[in-house]
């Protein structure tokens, strides 16, 4: 594996997930997504953090552009499938995710809801 690779894996943000109660009544674990930064998520949040998994209803990651403003949340499982052309390197059960810009995130959030 290449220094560069590995430095990106040191600099990149580890996304935390944050819960919350949808529209349904239903817990959610969310990720937030934002742009210009280069970030690590799980393939496997339920088995990665202390979240009571008994309780998560659905897993999102919600995109939130430069300025603070967010284009909306999408579904996790569809999320990991569109960010293959995006990631950088996968170990251990992550994926290493290069910086976005915002074109590029809102981009990604319109694959992740259209498709």
């Amino acid at each position: 594996m290449s220094a560069a690779v590995l430095a990106d894996w040191s600099n990149a943000t580890v996304l935390e997930p944050l819960g919350f109660v949808d529209d349904n009544m239903n817990t959610v674990g969310a990720f937030v997504l934002q742009s210009n930064q280069p970030a690590i998520i799980s393939l496997h949040p339920g088995e990665d953090f202390e979240l009571n998994t008994d309780i998560i209803h659905a897993w999102k990651v919600v995109f939130q552009i430069q300025d603070g403003g967010v284009l909306g949340d999408a579904d996790y499982e569809t999320f990991l499938h569109e960010i293959a052309a995006y990631t950088v390197d996968q170990q251990n059960g992550s994926l290493l995710i290069r910086a976005l810009d915002d074109d590029e995130l809102h981009e990604l959030y319109a694959k992740t809801i259209f498709d």
